[in-house]
């Protein structure tokens, strides 16, 4: 008899044991679903924060390139500069600001642009930056790839006021 009460003490603290190992186990899957979920929800609210952190900034970068080429188109339309005079001073605002090219455009949607000390012309009176601006609203271009092949750029470009009337467009 006692072997039987033995026997059936140690299959009852071997249940416990195994009830015991069952909860824990248990126990720390909840916990760990528990940790995982509120790592993703706090990582999707930080990387949401980052996100309009940096569209802002993004923003308010483009924001000031815009000013940038509007205080240019204001110095030239306020002016009666020759073209080499305006290029002159396209290649300092080029050199003083963060674009990669900037050009004054004409009315009739002829570009001049100076690289190299060299002044090279190009028709853009297809561009819808081009057509936008020259109705008096200065646009940011979507991304795109210029027809040289060269790396996906953004255009903005400002309108060229004298006495009221829109002449032409600064393009950076």
């Amino acid at each position: 008899m006692r072997d039987k009460r033995k026997r059936s003490g140690r299959l009852r603290n071997g249940i416990i044991v195994i009830a015991a190992i069952l909860v824990v186990i248990g126990v720390s899957f909840v916990y760990v679903k528990s940790v995982e979920g509120k790592v993703s929800e706090e990582t999707g609210q930080y990387l949401e924060e980052v996100g309009i952190q940096s569209a802002a900034l993004i923003r308010q970068k483009f924001d000031d390139d815009i000013e940038n080429l509007k205080a240019a188109a204001g110095v030239i339309g306020a002016t009666d500069l020759a073209l080499s005079q305006i290029m002159e001073a396209l290649r300092q605002i080029d050199e003083a600001l963060d674009f990669r090219d900037v050009a004054v455009v004409a009315a009739d949607g002829v570009a001049y642009e100076i690289k190299d000390n060299a002044v090279y012309s190009f028709d853009v009176s297809d561009q819808e930056h081009f057509r936008y601006a020259m109705v008096g609203v200065p646009v940011i271009s979507n991304p795109t790839v210029p027809k040289d092949n060269s790396e996906e750029s953004i255009v903005m470009a400002v309108p060229v006021y004298r006495e009221g009337t829109i002449i032409g467009v600064v393009m950076g």
